[in-house]
């Protein structure tokens, strides 16, 4: 597995899974996420296309423990650096997340209301 990092990005997404707390043996404290961000465009032809990126979000010491508040089917926004990773399965992208605040009040309430960035 090689990974480089290679954008800086902003985005907002609804985390799919749980906040996990690791910590490494040099003590800084991890937690990883996973963050669907869905695109919605109209293509040439006028008609609607969509498409969702599911990525891996990396918060890191002080932000690992914010990051323990946010509930599964939040909105988040956040920026941070983004690497793409080839793995047995295919590629994966990783934001190693600098700053992040919540949108709206807490999990969305309608699966079938997708956000569009």
């Amino acid at each position: 597995m090689k990974g480089t990092e290679f954008l800086e990005v902003q985005g907002a997404g609804y985390t799919g899974t749980t906040p996990e707390l690791r910590l490494l043996p040099s003590g800084t404290s991890i937690v990883n996420l996973r963050i669907c961000v869905n695109r919605r465009w109209q293509a040439d032809d006028g008609q609607w296309q969509s498409s969702e990126t599911w990525v891996n979000a990396v918060f890191q010491d002080e932000l690992a423990t914010e990051a323990m508040t946010i509930e599964k089917g939040s909105l988040i926004y956040f920026t941070g650096s983004m690497s793409q990773r080839q793995m047995n399965s295919g590629k994966t992208y990783e934001i190693k997340v600098r700053r992040w605040h919540p949108v709206g009040d807490g999990p969305r309430r309608q699966e079938h209301d997708p956000l569009v960035v």
